[in-house]
C-alpha cells in the first residue's frame, strides 16, 4: 500500500452464487487498481 493516500482504500464485495459460503472481498490501493482486478477476474 505504498500508493496509498490518506489511508483510502478501494474495498471490492464479490458473490457469486445465492450462497453465502461464496463471499469473499478484494482490497486494493486505488479505484483503477479494483477496476484492473475486476477486469482480470472476468477475462
Amino acid at each position: 500500500m505504498a500508493n496509498n493516500q490518506n489511508g483510502r482504500h478501494t474495498i471490492i464485495l464479490l458473490q457469486n452464487s445465492p450462497s453465502r459460503a461464496t463471499r469473499t472481498f478484494m482490497d486494493y490501493d486505488s479505484i483503477g487498481q479494483a477496476i484492473d482486478g475486476l477486469l482480470f477476474l472476468f477475462e
